[in-house]
Parts: structure tokens; C-alpha cells; sequence
């Protein structure tokens, strides 16, 4: 009967994570590290949305801080301003969209990582037990 638990609790895990019951530990694992290998390219991503943020920022800010001390507003600095925050609002808004479906991706990777644990842990324990039997096997015999 524990027998049938565990080979259930195996194949749903399985499920979860969208691994086929033939496919090796060592395919899964290089699955999850193509992965998190996409992390990276995020990151760096992000950073330059934030950079060109940033930046917009700062030139709006200078533009308002130049009305501020009574210079005229240049209509043409402000739109450019406008636009380059307006860009780069977009493309963090593509990108924000992009990370969430990768955060659930990671979901998947997670339960795959327990698959895989789930192998290796069924492995030691085939290991064992074959130790086991070579080792009753090597024993002499009382006659």
C-alpha cells in the first residue's frame, strides 16, 4: 500500500511540474537551469528601464525646477521629456509583464527541482538496498 502512495505522490509531483515519467533527472535539471539562466538577461533589463526612468525624471524635474525660478518653459524640451517618459513607462510595462509570466515559470521550476529530488532520493535508496543484497550475497555460507 506505501508502495502505491509514494508511486501516486511521485506522478502528481510529476504532473505539477510538467516532467513526463520517462525523462531523467539529469534532462530536468538542465531544464531549470535554462531556467534560471533567463534571470540574468531580466535583471540587466530592468536596470536600464530604471536608468532611462531615471533620467527622464531628472530632465523633467530640471525643466520644472527652471519655471520655478521664472526661466520660460520650452515647450519642445517638455515634450521630448513627456515622450522619453512615456517610452520608457512602456517598455517597463512590457517588461513587468514579462517578469510575472517568468515568476510563474519559476513555480514550474520549483516543482521540478522536487522531482528531481525525488529521483535522486529514490536512487540512494536503489543503491542501498543493492548494497544490501551483494553484501548477503558475499557473506560465507555456515555449512
Amino acid at each position: 500500500m506505501a508502495h502505491l502512495v509514494t508511486d501516486f505522490r511521485k506522478q502528481h509531483s510529476r504532473t505539477e511540474a510538467h516532467v513526463e515519467s520517462d525523462t531523467t533527472a539529469e534532462v530536468v535539471a538542465n531544464d531549470i537551469a535554462e531556467s534560471l539562466k533567463r534571470a540574468a538577461s531580466f535583471r540587466m533589463r530592468l536596470g536600464d528601464i530604471r536608468a532611462k526612468l531615471s533620467r527622464s525624471v531628472s530632465a523633467a524635474q530640471q525643466q520644472f525646477d527652471s519655471t520655478s525660478k521664472g526661466q520660460l518653459i520650452d515647450e519642445t524640451i517638455i515634450r521630448a521629456v513627456l515622450g522619453e517618459l512615456r517610452d520608457a513607462l512602456g517598455e517597463a510595462s512590457t517588461a513587468i509583464t514579462q517578469v510575472e509570466a517568468y515568476l510563474a515559470e519559476l513555480e514550474t521550476v520549483e516543482k521540478k527541482a522536487r522531482v528531481v529530488t525525488e529521483q535522486i532520493v529514490a536512487l540512494r535508496q536503489q543503491i542501498r538496498q543493492t548494497h544490501e543484497v551483494i553484501g548477503l550475497g558475499a557473506r560465507p555460507s555456515n555449512q
